[in-house]
């Protein structure tokens, strides 16, 4: 007996660059379906000491606005930094087709780092799957 079971469709988009010191990027990807953003994982490497800032966002081509994956707290930085550190953030955004996961990154530093985020999209039943099970 074969089951055509359909597997989840997951991408994992992997923004690795060297920024130079001083400098300010964005990098950006493309979505290829509608999906739900699920996962973004940030690597701060050694030695940045809280001056390499990582902002990660969606542009939505619908709305023509850029909103961030992340929360952040009031009167806080927009951006993550550390030193040393790797984040893991659960997130349930939805995506559709062209919208881009844009990377925005300032190395106020006096040397090069490594920019390292990793964003995680289902698109295995597109923007309006049901989140979470059973309601």
């Amino acid at each position: 007996m074969h089951l055509d079971i359909e597997k989840p469709r997951v991408e994992t988009m992997v923004f690795r660059a060297s920024l130079a010191a001083g400098a300010k990027q964005t990098y950006k990807e493309r979505i290829k379906s509608d999906g739900t953003v699920e996962k973004v994982r940030i690597k701060i490497y050694p030695g940045s000491e809280g001056t390499l800032k990582i902002r990660p966002c969606v542009f939505q081509k619908g709305r023509r606005s850029l909103v961030d994956l992340l929360t952040y707290p009031d009167g806080g930085n927009q951006y993550m930094s550390g030193d040393d550190d790797y984040f893991e953030f659960p997130v349930v955004m939805s995506v559709q087709n062209d919208d881009e996961i844009y990377i925005i990154c300032e190395n106020a530093g006096s040397y090069p780092y490594t920019v390292s985020v990793d964003v995680v999209i289902d698109y295995f039943g597109g923007k309006d799957r049901i989140i979470g099970g059973v309601l």
